[in-house]
């Protein structure tokens, strides 16, 4: 289980990315809901907030980011990120050339403020790539702050979920695959720590995978399969507290009764040439008394897995840092897609139980997803709209909340939002 959400996200304006321009609104240090309407730029919002918790500004030219995290009300951490994209142009009268270049012109600053101390720390960066200054410091404040994005749907190319991982593990040492696999920070946690696990086992580790000192061809043959046949029972083994934590998730909260590692999957060595590889590695799922790949499971049941595990390893990573105070941002791109209204209501009560140790931003356009919510609850709502081609995101008022906690007593929250003026 998780720890109890000491540092979270308070304020966010952001401006320079699509409709986002000037927006601006406080996040509750639990569950945070946005609805609105389609095209008001609730995805842009996400996106960019994604970006900016991650320091990833590369791909803007023209932006200004500015959030506070606040750590158990002692101290403030303020960042400031803008850049400024300009042209100029260049003369050469001799040749009678023009040309023109971009210049970006980047500045960020961290200001830590103590609540005994009047005097905050000031920290200032002029290029992206010194980002990293700001992660040193963190270490120093034994803090770790990040954010996740879960999208629409499920991930293309899911490996070992959607689709069999096949890779060279090994090449003499590690292979070009693995390597570029690996630093794909694009991929699902799940998948991450699952694919770290497959080169950190104890066998290859000790790099007893081949033996030179074995001529013989049949003791060569004898080795392998002896290395085979552990690794295969090492990994399995390996995880299965992995695999036992999201299976406990999973029963209580979805379709899925049990979830295990194909049992089929191949791995190769090449004694003579120093090389491994793992073949038609994938999980199955037990729903009904039958074990099914994903790609058999239904679009809800996919979209339920895919949230609810990405949720579990974040938390269960996080766990690892014991010494750190941890800030996870998770923002979810409408969890109710594809999924039946008995089965949201399951998935939005684990999404609303894991806010109490994780900080999460979620959009939807699904009234049931305000079922799960209390009447002392109602400031987590958040209203996006579009004005002047520009998205704005306002709390529920003071009269609207007090109209709709007058209405819950009687009827669901769901049934007051499709009747009543709560996005007006």
């Amino acid at each position: 289980m998780g720890r109890l959400n000491k540092i979270f996200l308070e304020k966010v304006e952001l401006s320079g990315y699509k409709s986002i321009d000037g927006v601006f609104t406080n996040f509750n240090r639990g569950l945070n809901i946005i609805i609105g309407k389609n095209a008001v730029g609730k995805t842009n919002f996400l996106k960019f907030l994604n970006n900016s918790l991650n320091f990833r500004f590369s791909h803007l030219n023209n932006f200004e980011s500015n959030f506070t995290v606040i750590l158990q009300d002692e101290k403030n951490y303020k960042f400031n990120f803008s850049k400024k994209t300009s042209l100029k142009f260049h003369n050469n009268t001799f040749e009678k050339l023009m040309y023109k270049t971009l210049r970006p012109n980047f500045n960020g600053s961290l200001d830590i403020l103590e609540s005994n101390n009047p005097i905050s720390r000031h920290y200032e960066i002029g290029n992206e790539d010194q980002c990293s200054l700001f992660r040193k410091t963190f270490e120093e404040e034994k803090i770790n702050i990040k954010s996740t994005l879960i999208k629409h749907g499920v991930p293309q190319d899911y490996l070992i979920v959607d689709k069999p991982l096949n890779i060279e593990l090994i090449n003499k040492t590690i292979s070009d695959d693995f390597i570029n696999l690996f630093n794909d920070f694009g991929q699902p946690n799940f998948f991450r720590t699952v694919f770290y696990k497959l080169l950190t086992l104890d066998l290859i580790e000790s790099n007893n995978i081949f033996n030179k000192r074995l001529k013989n061809s049949e003791s060569i043959l004898k080795h392998e399969k002896k290395v085979i046949s552990k690794y295969k029972k090492d990994i399995i083994d390996d995880l299965s507290s992995i695999l036992s934590g999201i299976k406990s998730e999973l029963l209580k909260y979805s379709p899925i009764q049990d979830i295990k590692v194909n049992d089929n999957f191949i791995l190769e060595i090449d004694s003579l040439n120093e090389k491994v590889h793992l073949k038609n590695f994938y999980f199955e799922f037990y729903i009904d008394k039958k074990w099914y790949s994903f790609e058999d499971l239904s679009d809800g049941t996919k979209r339920i897995f895919y949230i609810i595990s990405e949720i579990f390893i974040i938390e269960r990573n996080s766990d690892k840092l014991e010494d750190f105070n941890i800030l996870n941002v998770i923002l979810i791109e409408e969890p109710e897609l594809g999924v039946h209204p008995h089965q949201l209501y399951k998935l939005m009560r684990f999404i609303k139980e894991k806010s109490n140790y994780n900080q999460i931003v979620i959009t939807t356009h699904s009234p049931l997803s305000l079922d799960i919510l209390e009447k002392n609850e109602l400031d987590c709502v958040i209203i996006a709209k579009r004005e002047s081609n520009k998205t704005i995101l306002q709390h529920l008022t003071l009269e609207k909340r007090e109209k709709a906690m007058m209405y819950m007593d009687q009827i669901n929250l769901s049934d007051y939002w499709l009747n009543s003026d709560l996005e007006d």
